[in-house]
């Protein structure tokens, strides 16, 4: 069986706040990875930092639907300006696809804070039932000690 060896990188935990770590033989790191879905600054057609992502999405789609009717009249009517049209549908789902992996990632994180407060809650319950429960368990055991007492010879 392989032995898990979690070490430091020393020269990654003195440089960032996310320090990655050697695990079997391969630096790992809890830094988001990169997205290649990701357009060029200038290329964005909406807000990527908006609060609501699902409306910029909205938005965004419905110029896609438009994009690709308008290059659907464009291969019939005239098929040598083509590109243009097609750089601009390229364009417009480039950044649905990056809207949505963006919206993943915060639902990701949304739904890992929801399952760590039901069982923060759970816990919760748990210790309010423990606490109820130990004044009468003391109880016990304070008469059972009693009781050990009194029959010791």
């Amino acid at each position: 069986a392989a032995k898990a060896s979690v070490e430091p990188s020393s020269s990654a935990a003195s440089s960032s706040s996310f320090a990655s770590t050697v695990v079997f033989g391969k630096p790992r790191s809890l830094q988001p990875l990169a997205s290649n879905l990701e357009p060029e600054p200038d290329e964005w057609l909406c807000d990527p930092g908006a609060e609501d992502l699902g409306a910029e999405a909205v938005r965004v789609h419905r110029l896609l639907r438009g994009s690709g009717l308008a290059l659907l009249e464009c291969l019939v009517r005239s098929p040598s300006d083509h590109p243009r049209h097609l750089r601009r549908f390229r364009q417009l789902a480039n950044n649905v696809a990056a809207l949505l992996h963006r919206m993943r990632g915060r639902e990701a994180r949304v739904l890992a804070v929801q399952h760590l407060a039901n069982r923060v809650a759970e816990k919760r319950r748990l210790v309010e039932e423990l606490a109820a429960r130990l004044p009468r368990l003391e109880e016990r055991l304070s008469e059972a000690l009693e009781g050990d007492v009194e029959h010791e010879p």
